[in-house]
């Protein structure tokens, strides 16, 4: 892990060489180990390429940007097949970049620039392990013309936008439906998110000269039994991202359950006699939540180095700053990512390997039984007049809530939603992202001070058209994994986890989600790759070979917090005065007295209105008081 920057620009002005140090100081904890700074020959105008570059030394301990005269690189990279950037700037030295960076194996954000044709390219890795943010200077004739960073808060501190960052509406939108941004918005007007696998080409003046697609979703295609092509991806990827330079120590997160386990299981199984891996495991107080037993008899049967460490509310609490602070955008996970990666970078870890996105990608979530289920069952009552329709789903939708309660806002999930699932006839997109909206459509344009017109269903206009382009021509249980892996894992889960490894100084990678595997489970049957749901067969056929079934074979869990009992106690006295803050609430871009009417209604205990409500837009206030983004009305 490593992060980047760079500014298109007058070079030798010495704002900009200012604003590219402010960039690298603000990213420190993402490379302490080195800094490197780069700049081009400049035109006739002044104006060229500002490069810098801060070390995690995990594979590569060699200093960036690198150059060949011509060519110049810095990467934020884990890069299996080219461990070294020298490596990666050789391969990439050709016009035909795009195609190559397909063939990459592990996850980048990177930026060559190429001199000869004075020209930027910025890419990252295809499911958007790493980040990489873009802002352009509405300023033609301005000092600057393009700055980008591996993090949103390194261009707040460039202070290329000025001293007073705006919140863009739509980022605002995106994160109180799906409680996290969806790409290419973000929460500051002017920075945008370069989308997985997407080449942005500028020349020297910031101009766009062109956008490609790396890789994307494979298409359909006739099935072929072919396990031993899945069998060996996973094996061979779990391997390459045990890899680390000499200097750096790797652990293996354990919790007990299938994706974790089987990365741990593939890991020990691969070293040579007598060594074991370091397994890593955050217990619970809460027994209800505790995997610590499970995870511990696994690390045993395998013959792990294990270590466990538990969480208690009051470590929580105090910590409660650093965690938040840890966060690039706002979002309302991340926390249990943040601790246990504290606990790994003060045991030594510098390199983490975890199971992120094994229940999209395997099959493992309810999403690919309830969506195909919801279409059917739209396509066979679609005769029904819609109003007809609408008015039954509201019938049951009552009778399921029973009666409204005294604060007036009912319950935001299950049930309240169906009378807009009703609405959605059998559109998948949106059936899918009203199946994981925080709110229902009517309550959000109460919360939001600001109604964007260019969201649907929570999606900004290009990813809804970029996502419904991916799912175009699968069966509907294909198209919920494309679904999941696309939104779930890759806007929230790698990004999360990206950010709060990083903060730690910590590279945490996720085997799990990788192109190959994902193209090797494209080509299987529907009934190999994913039946039953739930139930993730591959995973426990490929992964937990060896292993005794009794070891994970039970109830699903996942590692998540007791949030809920910590907010109707100790948290929830910390979060009172913010919810409750009206001026706060503004400048984030909400209505004050809907966010009340929703903080009150969950300390009275109202059916339906979950932690996951509150916590969302706490952080959302939270972060934009800590980075002083306000909103235009404010």
């Amino acid at each position: 892990m490593s992060a980047i920057a760079g500014i298109l620009g007058k070079v030798d002005d010495p704002a900009n060489v200012e604003a590219l140090d402010r960039m690298l100081a603000a990213i420190t904890h993402r490379g302490p180990d080195g800094v490197g700074k780069w700049t081009s020959e400049r035109d006739a105008d002044g104006r060229g390429c500002l490069l810098g570059h801060r070390r995690l030394t995990t594979l590569d301990a060699s200093e960036q940007p690198v150059t060949t005269g011509e060519m110049t690189l810095v990467a934020d990279a884990s890069v299996f097949t080219h461990p070294r950037a020298r490596d990666i700037l050789r391969e990439l030295h050709c016009d035909d970049v795009t195609s190559r960076l397909a063939r990459f194996r592990g996850a980048f954000a990177l930026a060559l620039w190429d001199e000869p044709a004075r020209r930027l390219l910025l890419t990252r890795d295809p499911l958007g392990h790493k980040p990489l943010y873009v802002c352009r200077n509405p300023d033609p004739s301005g000092r600057w013309s393009l700055a980008f960073a591996s993090e949103l808060r390194a261009l707040l501190a460039s202070r290329l936008l000025g001293e007073k960052p705006r919140l863009d509406p739509v980022g605002v939108a995106s994160l109180v439906w799906n409680g996290f941004v969806m790409s290419p918005h973000t929460m500051v007007l002017g920075i945008e998110s370069l989308l997985p696998g997407e080449v942005q080409d500028f020349d020297v003046a910031g101009r766009e000269r062109g956008v490609e697609l790396a890789w994307t979703m494979p298409r359909p295609q006739n099935p072929v039994d072919d396990e031993a092509t899945f069998r060996q991806e996973l094996r061979d990827i779990v391997r390459l991202n045990l890899a680390a330079h000499e200097s750096a120590s790797v652990g293996v997160l354990l919790s007990g359950g299938i994706d974790s386990s089987s990365i741990a299981n593939l890991a020990q199984r691969q070293q040579p006699p007598g060594e074991r891996i370091r397994t890593f495991c955050m217990a619970m107080e809460d027994a209800s939540l505790n995997e610590g037993d499970a995870a511990r008899a696994f690390a045993k049967a395998i013959g792990s180095d294990h270590h466990e460490v538990t969480l208690t509310e009051q470590q929580f609490v105090a910590t409660l700053d650093d965690a938040i602070a840890s966060l690039d955008q706002p979002t309302f996970d991340a926390l249990n990512q943040f601790h246990i990666c504290r606990v790994l970078r003060e045991a030594g870890i510098t390199v983490a390997v975890g199971g992120i996105g094994g229940d999209a990608i395997y099959g493992g979530d309810k999403t690919l039984r309830q969506l195909p289920r919801l279409q059917k069952l739209a396509r066979a009552t679609g005769w029904l007049p819609e109003r007809l329709r609408v008015g039954v789903a509201c019938a049951i939708a009552s009778v399921k809530n029973g009666r409204p309660p005294k604060n007036g806002l009912g319950p935001q999930q299950n049930w309240s939603k169906l009378p807009d699932v009703v609405r959605a006839g059998d559109d998948l997109l949106a059936l899918y992202q009203l199946t994981y909206a925080l709110f229902l459509p009517e309550f959000q344009r109460d919360l939001l001070a600001t109604q964007p017109d260019s969201i649907h269903h929570g999606l900004p206009q290009s990813t809804h058209a970029w996502l419904f382009g991916e799912i175009a021509g699968h069966a509907p249980i294909d198209v919920a994994a494309i679904l999941e892996t696309r939104c779930f894992v890759g806007e929230r889960l790698l990004r999360d986890a990206d950010t709060v490894s990083s903060a730690q100084s910590l590279e945490l990678r996720s085997p799990l989600a990788d192109p190959r595997i994902i193209e090797a489970l494209n080509r299987l049957p529907a009934d190999k790759k994913f039946m039953p749901v739930g139930y993730k067969p591959l995973l426990r056929k490929h992964g937990l070979e060896g292993v005794d079934p009794r070891l994970y074979d039970r109830p699903k869990q996942g590692f998540v917090l007791p949030f809920d009992r910590w907010i109707r106690k100790n948290l929830g006295r910390v979060m009172n005065e913010l919810m409750l803050d009206d001026a706060a609430c503004r400048a984030a871009g909400l209505r004050p007295k809907a966010v009340a009417r929703l903080w009150h209604a969950f300390q009275q205990g109202s059916p339906g209105i979950y932690w996951t409500r509150v916590w969302a837009i706490y952080v959302l206030v939270r972060w934009c008081q800590r980075h002083g983004v306000t909103a235009a009305t404010a």
